[in-house]
């Protein structure tokens, strides 16, 4: 249940911040969600909203926007982004490279009910 303890901190953070600036109710919760996360947008919602009931953030809209893996070459140092899962670097073909993935899940905005 990875996507569990994962909305678990999610959700931590979000009440945290309703409680800080008094909230009623949190609205929307706007997150990037990256592939080292190991689960999909959709285990993230169902996670979400099993998580969040019977608090404030019930039936809060979870936007998730899903972004690319992201690398650095050790070679040219050339920083470069990938979809297809090939880390061979596109500049110089290198597959001495680095994932650049500071977090798997980000809170980028939060709408409070207050």
């Amino acid at each position: 249940m990875h996507e569990f303890s994962l909305c678990q901190n999610l959700l931590e953070q979000v009440l945290a911040t309703a409680h800080q600036h008094q909230a009623v109710a949190v609205k929307c919760i706007d997150v990037r969600l990256w592939p080292a996360a190991g689960i999909s947008a959709g285990q993230l919602a169902a996670a979400f909203n099993t998580a969040s009931s019977s608090t404030p953030a019930a039936g809060a809209e979870l936007r998730i926007e899903e972004s690319a893996r992201q690398y650095r070459c050790r070679q040219c140092d050339h920083r470069y982004t990938d979809e297809s899962g090939q880390t061979a670097c596109p500049a110089c073909g290198s597959t001495d490279c680095d994932p650049l993935i500071a977090d798997t899940l980000l809170i980028t905005n939060i709408e409070l009910l207050l």
